[in-house]
């Protein structure tokens, strides 16, 4: 499969998306799948490197999967990840995401207590579990 992460990070973001995109994207190539970070800040770059992960720009191409886990994106830009996606996830922290996406997915303990604001054809993935 092919795999996009389109993940915040760096000076004013911190590593927390990163971070996490980064451990997801380790797991998926450690079952033999092709990852990609998409429009990682410069500052990032090499941080990503390191962890043998690659980088580049979001382009046209079209991946079977693509996780955007981010604060800053724009609704256009999460449409525009949707429609290079067979599968589009979206990490929610919040609930707050209204945009569409086949998956929300929230690995915090409280997310069964949230209300999401999600399309109702997304599927939620929620919990530590």
């Amino acid at each position: 499969m092919r795999i996009a992460f389109c993940a915040d990070g760096g000076a004013a973001a911190g590593l927390g998306h990163l971070g996490r995109c980064s451990a997801l994207a380790q797991a998926f190539i450690a079952l033999g799948h092709d990852v990609v970070f998409l429009d990682v800040s410069r500052e990032c770059r090499s941080w990503l490197k390191r962890k043998g992960l690659r980088t580049e720009a979001t382009g046209t191409r079209r991946r079977d999967l693509i996780v955007a886990d981010s604060y800053r994106l724009s609704p256009a830009k999460y449409a525009a990840l949707n429609r290079l996606a067979g599968t589009f996830v979206v990490v929610d922290d919040f609930g707050t995401y209204a945009g569409p996406c086949d998956w929300v997915l929230n690995g915090h303990p409280y997310a069964r207590d949230l209300s999401f604001r999600a399309p109702r054809a997304a599927s939620l993935l929620l919990g530590p579990k």
